[in-house]
């Protein structure tokens, strides 16, 4: 899933204008899918999205109690959270607790092939816990499986909604579900769950989504509101060079609609991150001349080739 994604493609369609921006199953069957592990298929594919492996945009839970039921212990408190829960419900059965097992310890150690067949097989078993249809959801988005990515998550989020779940899972199958939406096609549907999402759960990634497509439609002032919004939400898995990079497309859009003291504010604030940038150089160098926004955006353009 590399740059032939939907996101990626509309991510670099819209850095090129600004100058650089129901499955319900009662038993839930797996999708019949190959799953030979491919030397192809990397989670580190996903980097143009959130890291949907481990915490993503969810926060970890309390380490569980040392009387966990879990048959073996790890150093990953978030591993041990997820099997204690696992085994503390009624979704345990001895026909799939190890494919489980195996699979939550591969996803917590972004062995995607690994955690994706064994969820897969326990899955195709019976098994219906939420937390397992929620891993392989984000196994199969990392293998590019969008289709079957949108089933899992739905089929998890039914789960959750019925058990009234409070794992962070739970907290974060809207967002996941919009992305695996959005990356299958179904743009309509996905933006929508994704601005609901951002409704309880407005993370850095949804935001910037969220502007990126607002500002691909032309809507300036609501990509402005929604990358403000992005830059408040930053959090510990937010990487320096992605709030860089909006802070960069906001002052494009600032300077798109006429409003340099915004685009000011924004090359600012991108220099406070890498005073050595070019383009945040090059425009606050020339904001008291008399060059209009349009002259300065092509100048971004052309640095940009």
């Amino acid at each position: 899933m590399k740059s032939n994604s939907i996101l990626s493609a509309l991510t670099l369609l819209i850095l090129l204008f600004l100058g650089s921006p129901c499955i319900i199953l009662a038993q839930p069957v797996a999708p019949n899918l190959d799953v030979t592990p491919t030397k192809e298929n990397s989670i580190n594919k996903t980097s143009q999205y959130p890291q949907i492996f481990k915490t993503s945009s969810g926060q970890s839970e309390s380490t569980p109690i040392s009387t966990s039921p879990s048959k073996s212990s790890s150093s990953d408190p978030l591993l041990n959270t997820d099997l204690d829960t696992y085994y503390k419900s009624t979704f345990k059965n001895a026909t799939w607790d190890e494919m489980v097992e195996s699979g939550m310890k591969a996803y917590h150690s972004n062995d995607t092939e690994t955690a994706y067949t064994s969820l897969f097989h326990a899955v195709n078993k019976g098994c219906e816990s939420p937390l397992v249809l929620f891993m392989l959801g984000t196994a199969s988005e990392a293998r590019g499986n969008f289709y079957s990515a949108v089933d899992y998550y739905q089929m998890a989020k039914r789960q959750f909604n019925l058990s009234h779940s409070i794992h962070r899972f739970a907290k974060m199958v809207n967002e996941s579900l919009a992305r695996a939406l959005i990356q299958s096609g179904n743009e309509l549907e996905g933006y929508q769950l994704l601005e609901q999402s951002t409704k309880h759960n407005p993370s850095f990634w949804s935001l910037k989504m969220l502007g990126l497509n607002a500002s691909a439609k032309n809507d300036i002032p609501s990509a402005l509101s929604y990358f403000e919004r992005a830059l408040r939400a930053t959090d510990s898995d937010t990487s320096v060079s992605e709030i860089l990079e909006l802070y960069l497309i906001q002052g494009r859009l600032f300077l798109k609609n006429n409003e340099s003291e915004g685009a000011t504010r924004s090359y600012q604030k991108a220099l406070e991150i890498d005073p050595q940038n070019q383009e945040a150089l090059m425009i606050l160098s020339r904001s008291n001349k008399s060059q209009d926004s349009s002259q300065l955006l092509q100048m971004i353009e052309k640095m940009s080739l």
